[in-house]
């Protein structure tokens, strides 16, 4: 059983989604059925009920976001010069008090990330013909896995909401055949 809910892996994470959304969407669709409205139309409604309230919440939050993202723009010079004094002070005072570790300075930092001397693999200083065909590959497939995770993060979203639609209009029926399945004597 594990090893067959291993192999069909990928239908989890929207499927669990799904049941999330009729968790929390089924007592509203439910009351509406109750209210005599019919299943499929009380589900359409309050899905638009949902996106018009998400709607909403998004353009409150997007103009805020926009403003702070304006404050930090014009605040970043000066946050990124006190984080690097910080850090360079910090490795002053680890190389100074000889501390077991020694506290890399901005700059080393910035070195170590920037990735530009693993791509130069004799160490000379200077990218060969070579060494920038292996790094553009090594980019492309940074780019590849990327995307691909973005893809499935997109399928995810996408099914979870169609899935979970189906199962509010039916959960009904399906109530029914699962409480068919169970032993009367079990019930």
């Amino acid at each position: 059983v594990g090893f067959v809910a291993y192999i069909v892996r990928v239908i989890w994470p929207p499927l669990i989604l799904a049941c999330a959304i009729v968790f929390l969407l089924n007592p509203i669709v439910t009351r509406l059925q109750q209210r005599h409205l019919p299943r499929a139309l009380a589900t359409a409604l309050t899905y638009l009920g949902v996106l018009f309230v998400a709607s909403a919440a998004i353009l409150l939050v997007v103009p805020l976001a926009t403003r702070q993202y304006d404050d930090l723009a014009d605040q970043w010079p000066e946050l990124r010069q006190d984080l690097e004094d910080s850090i360079d002070d910090l490795a002053e005072r680890s190389e100074s008090s000889d501390w077991p570790l020694k506290v890399p300075t901005y700059r080393e930092l910035e070195d170590q990330f920037r990735g530009d001397d693993q791509a130069d693999k004799d160490q000379d200083g200077v990218l060969s013909p070579d060494e920038r065909r292996d790094r553009f590959a090594d980019q492309l497939d940074t780019a590849r896995e990327l995307l691909l995770q973005v893809f499935h993060v997109g399928l995810i979203v996408v099914l979870a909401p169609i899935i979970a639609f189906y199962l509010l209009v039916d959960l009904p029926r399906v109530r029914t055949v699962f409480r068919g399945l169970v032993p009367v004597a079990a019930r």
